[in-house]
Parts: structure tokens; sequence; C-alpha cells
């Protein structure tokens, strides 16, 4: 078992569904939840079916269920596998939606040294998701920026720290987000955050964001980095 990775998969799908606009996005959420309650991880074939779908928002469904932390897992290598086949010409609709991009793109960045994935696919993931982060669609931007978050380049979280001012309801993950990355020094990010809080609640939680980068940050990023993948 991979509790610790478990864990992080399980809580970024809720954030993940806290966060979606519009009528069709709250459907998803609902199905999502469904789904996730009756199932763990999407076994290989579930998802080279959902690659299929006729929807990226179907697809959705299935790819954001993937922990991709979990070491030499079938459905893990399946996601990667299309991710590396996403502009050949055996690449589905679907896989070249950029919201399914963006799922898989956080995939490759989350992913364990197995499968191994590249240095070059990494990089490419990273570039995708630099451009993702921008988008209007709350799903893609989320997916963006949990997977910047693994750069641990100031830049990048920076970038995540600028989310909230063009969409506010994702203040809550950008927090979240940026106090749990284990990127050196995140306290220009959180500063940036700080500015744009627009509650009492919000700047509590930036606070307690910084005392934590002070009381148990390092020993939590060494657990990460040394947990058994």
């Amino acid at each position: 078992a991979l509790p610790i990775y478990a864990a992080v998969e399980a809580e970024r799908r809720m954030r993940v569904l806290k966060c979606p606009s519009g009528i069709e996005e709250r459907t998803l959420a609902r199905e999502i939840y469904r789904a996730s309650a009756q199932s763990t991880q999407p076994s290989a074939a579930q998802v080279r079916e959902s690659l299929a779908a006729p929807t990226a928002k179907i697809a959705a469904k299935t790819l954001l269920l993937v922990q991709c932390g979990v070491a030499t897992d079938e459905s893990v290598a399946a996601m990667l596998e299309a991710w590396r086949d996403r502009d050949s010409p055996r690449a589905t609709a679907v896989a070249r939606d950029p919201l399914v991009r963006a799922i898989m793109a956080h995939c490759v960045l989350s992913s364990s040294p197995n499968p191994p994935v590249s240095a070059n696919d990494r990089t490419a993931a990273a570039d995708l998701l630099r451009s993702a982060i921008k988008s209007d669609d709350a799903m893609m931007v989320v997916s963006a920026m949990e997977g910047l978050a693994r750069t641990a380049l100031q830049s990048d979280l920076m970038a995540i720290a600028q989310v909230p001012r063009r969409i506010p309801a994702l203040e809550d993950v950008a927090i979240w987000t940026v106090s749990s990355s284990c990127a050196p020094d995140p306290n220009a990010a959180l500063a940036e955050l700080r500015d744009s809080a627009r509650t009492p609640r919000q700047r509590r939680a930036l606070d307690m964001a910084s005392e934590g980068l002070e009381t148990g940050r390092d020993d939590a990023c060494r657990q990460r980095e040394e947990a058994p993948r």
C-alpha cells in the first residue's frame, strides 16, 4: 500500500471537484464522486477506453481517478503511453483535447520513476501546463497548478499564486498548492496570495501556511522524497 501518495491523489481529486463552474462541470463532479466511491485506481483498459470517449469531460471522469504516484501501475503506464502518442496518428480526438492533455501532463510530472518518464517528457509536460494555467477552464487550471507545483521553480509558484486574481474561486486551491509545494522558497508566492486574499478566512489559511513552512515543511518534503514508490 502507498498511503501517502493515495492520500495526496485523493485530496487532488477532491480539490479539482470543488472548483468547476457551470452546469456541465457540476454534473461531472457528481459523476466523479459516484465513480470514486465505487472504484480506486482505474484499470489500464478503463484508461484506454476513456481516451476513446466521445468528449473530454467524459474521459476526465476516469482520468482524474488515476493515482499517478503509484509505482509500476499499468493504468499509469497507459496514461503515459497516451501522453507519448499525443501528437501521433494513433492519438484519439480526446487525447488531443486541451483538458485531457493537461490531466496527462499533470500525471507525467506526478509519476514515480517506474514506469520511467524521460526528461524531455517532463519538460514538455511543464511547458504545456504553463500554457494551460492561463485557461478559463477551472479543471484545466487546477491540473496545471498542481502539476507545476512539482517543478519547484519560483516562476511556476508565482504563476500559481497569480491565478486567483483572474479566477477568484481558485484561491483556496492556490493556497493549498503553494503551501504544500516543496519548492525551496514559496514565501514570495504566499505573499502574492496574501495580497489577493478576499476574506479573513483565506488570510488565516495563509498565516497557517506560513507557520507550517517553519514547523514541519522540511520533514514533510523529506518524507515525500524518501517514501517508497
